[in-house]
């Protein structure tokens, strides 16, 4: 319920914002602006929801694990099947009313692929939260550090700060951050074009032949690029979308193992 009515709400609030086409920057950086806003409030909703269920759940499994009648993989495993269930019927709840209220390209392949890469995120964030539960000695300290992961993940995905202008530095951070492949994938299902050519001032909207929001032409500075182009420049995004699944896949399947290491070694029992 609390995500079909975010989904409402962002749904309304940028209704059909981008159902004309990508024709300006500002219409370019709004589609990427709800793109974010959407995995990161959603993300944390799940993170921080995790985080009391698991601490509930600790002291019993700690009395069965002391009587031999638990051990770490099978309990890992039920919890994460019980899991999938409510993550598949929620996010795609939430998507399918987001998705066509914004005005996302309407096309069946690229709207389930966008679920595919939220749904994965959103796996994440919750298995996250769970890993934090399983490892830190209460609730407090575990929703302190799941807010301070968030804002690192925030910082570091490329909107707040476009990759190129994070200081080399912190450049590291950006491979670390499943933000950035979850972002950069949900754009790119959404913005891509395949037409590649010199920023010009004479190349007509026809030119292409794409009928894809990516290829819109963009006047800046009195240059035409596509849509894409721009986003590329400005957020440094690229078309790996196949890649970042791949990625968020690697960071869900390390979490759990994590997870399964602190079911298995980890106790907060206090005698």
């Amino acid at each position: 319920l609390v995500l079909g009515f975010m989904a409402f709400l962002w749904g309304l609030a940028f209704f059909q914002a981008v159902s004309e086409g990508l024709n300006e920057t500002t219409t370019v950086q709004s589609l990427v602006g709800v793109i974010f806003m959407a995995i990161i409030f959603i993300g944390i909703i799940n993170m921080n929801t995790t985080i009391p269920q698991v601490m509930f759940e600790r002291a019993p499994y700690y009395r069965e694990r002391a009587s031999k009648m638990y051990s770490a993989a099978p309990y890992g495993i039920a919890v994460t099947i019980a899991e999938l269930p409510y993550l598949i019927t929620s996010t795609f709840m939430f998507v399918i009313i987001y998705y066509f209220l914004i005005g996302l390209i309407p096309d069946a392949s690229k709207m389930f692929l966008f679920w595919w890469i939220f749904f994965l995120y959103i796996t994440f964030c919750t298995f996250f939260g769970q890993m934090l539960a399983v490892l830190l000695p209460n609730q407090q300290v575990a929703i302190i550090l799941a807010g301070l992961s968030t804002t690192m993940f925030s910082l570091f995905c490329g909107f707040i700060i476009a990759v190129e202008d994070i200081p080399s530095f912190w450049q590291f951070m950006t491979y670390i951050v499943p933000t950035r492949y979850a972002l950069n994938a949900l754009v790119a299902i959404q913005v891509y074009c395949p037409c590649e050519f010199a920023p010009s001032n004479n190349i007509t909207d026809e030119w292409c032949g794409k009928n894809l929001p990516g290829c819109d032409l963009i006047d800046v500075d009195g240059v035409k690029i596509t849509a894409w182009a721009y986003a590329q420049e400005v957020f440094g995004f690229t078309n790996d979308v196949y890649v970042d699944m791949g990625a968020l896949i690697a960071f869900i399947v390390g979490i759990r193992t994590i997870t399964g290491f602190g079911w298995t070694y980890v106790s907060h029992l206090k005698r």
